[in-house]
C-alpha cells in the first residue's frame, strides 16, 4: 500500500425479503477477511461493520422487508471526522438484487462529500454461495454515481493492487482469484478489527427469528470459511468457476484454536463444498479436540461420507445434512450434473 494510506472498509446493514434465503446476518465474514487482507499489506485499515456496532439488530420495513444490522445513520456519525483516503464497500448478493437503496446511496454521497479526493470503491468481495448476484455496471453507475469503481467476484488480490495505483479510470474491475497461501491468516479474528462483543450482541439479538433458530446460530456462532470455491459443476449453482482452494490443515486448526480462545461454541462453516477436502476426517478431529461444534449448513457430498467421516462428525455435529436434490439418477446425471446416487444417500443414512 501507498506509505500512509487509510483505508476504511464497510460492511452496510441488509436489507432483505422477511422471507429471505441462505445466512445475510453472516454476510459481513467477507468484509472481515478483506480488512484483515489490507491491514498485512501494510494500509491502516478501519472496518465499520453495522453488525459489529452498538445498537444492531433485526427491524421490520415495509412491504415485507427486513433489516439487518445498524443503520446508515450510525456508520455516517462515526464518519463524519474520519481521515481516509480509501473507502470500500461490501455490495452482497441482498443489495444487488435490490434495485436501489436510497440509504446506500446517501451513504456514498455523504462519503464523497466528507472526502472528495478518496476513492470510493464498491466490491462484490464473493466468497461462496449458490446465490451469486452479477454485478451490473450500467445499473452500478446509475443508482450510486458518487463511485469511482466496482470490483466483482474476490477482492483480496485485486483491491490492494487497485490501491496502489494512481486515480482509477476504469469504472468495473474483474476481482483475480487469490491463491490458497494469500487467504491464510485473514479468517482469524483481529481484535483491532472486530467488535466481537458488539457482534455477539447482534447475534443475540437475531437468534430467535425462525430463519435463524433452526440452524442453532446464537452469540457463540461464528461463521468461518475452511474453503473457498467448489470442485463440482452442478447445473443449478451460480458460482461463476469452479477454483476449489482448500486452506491448509494448520491454518484451520489456528483458526479454530483463535475461535475457542474467544469462547465461541459453535463454527458456522460457509463453504461450498465442506467434505471434498481429502483432509476433512483431521479437521473434524481439531473441532472435537477444541470442543467446538460445526454446523454445515450448505450441505455435504454424500458420495464423499466413509463411514469414519460420519463417526466423527457425530462428535461435532448435531445433524447431518446432504444435498441430494433428486432421487432420479437421470435426473442427476443429464440435468443437475451432480451426480450423487440415492446409495450414497442411503449409505450415509
Amino acid at each position: 500500500m501507498t506509505g500512509g494510506s487509510k483505508t476504511v472498509v464497510i460492511h452496510p446493514p441488509q436489507e432483505v425479503e422477511s422471507d429471505f434465503i441462505d445466512y445475510p446476518y453472516f454476510t459481513n465474514l467477507a468484509a472481515w477477511m478483506l480488512a484483515a487482507r489490507l491491514k498485512k499489506q501494510g494500509s491502516f485499515v478501519h472496518l465499520l461493520d453495522a453488525f459489529a456496532l452498538p445498537g444492531a439488530d433485526v427491524r421490520g420495513l415495509r412491504g415485507e422487508r427486513t433489516m439487518f444490522g445498524a443503520p446508515y445513520a450510525a456508520l455516517l456519525e462515526r464518519l463524519a471526522d474520519a481521515d481516509f483516503d480509501n473507502v470500500v464497500v461490501h455490495f452482497t448478493p441482498y443489495m444487488l438484487q435490490t434495485p436501489y437503496l436510497e440509504g446506500l446511496n446517501f451513504l456514498l454521497t455523504r462519503l464523497r462529500e466528507l472526502r472528495p479526493e478518496a476513492r470510493l470503491m464498491g466490491a462484490e468481495l464473493y466468497t461462496g454461495g449458490m446465490h451469486r448476484v452479477k454485478p451490473d455496471e450500467a445499473l452500478l453507475k446509475a443508482r450510486y454515481p458518487a463511485l469511482d469503481a466496482f470490483v466483482t467476484l474476490e477482492g483480496e488480490q485485486t483491491i490492494p493492487e487497485l490501491l496502489q495505483g494512481e486515480k482509477l479510470t476504469e469504472f468495473l474491475h474483474r476481482g483475480e482469484t487469490p491463491a490458497a497461501n494469500i487467504l491464510c491468516g485473514l479468517g482469524e479474528l483481529d481484535a483491532g478489527l472486530v467488535d466481537l462483543e458488539a457482534f455477539r450482541a447482534f447475534l443475540k439479538t437475531v437468534a430467535p427469528l425462525s430463519k435463524v433458530r433452526q440452524y442453532g446460530v446464537d452469540e457463540n456462532t461464528l461463521p468461518v470459511h475452511f474453503s473457498r470455491g467448489c470442485p463440482f459443476a452442478c447445473s443449478f449453482c451460480t458460482n461463476p468457476y469452479k477454483n476449489y482452494r482448500a486452506l491448509p490443515l494448520e491454518e484451520c486448526k489456528s483458526l479454530i484454536a483463535r475461535a475457542e480462545a474467544e469462547g465461541f461454541l459453535r463454527l458456522f462453516v460457509l463453504d461450498d463444498s465442506a467434505n471434498a477436502r481429502k483432509d476433512f476426517g483431521a479437521l473434524l478431529e481439531s473441532a472435537a479436540e477444541a470442543g467446538l461444534k460445526l454446523v454445515f449448513p450448505n450441505g455435504l457430498r454424500a458420495d464423499l461420507l466413509s463411514e469414519e467421516v460420519v463417526k466423527l462428525l457425530a462428535t461435532v455435529a448435531d445433524e447431518l445434512t446432504v444435498s441430494a436434490e433428486s432421487a432420479s439418477a437421470r435426473v442427476q446425471k443429464d440435468i443437475i450434473g451432480k451426480n450423487v446416487s440415492v446409495a450414497h444417500v442411503e449409505r450415509g443414512a
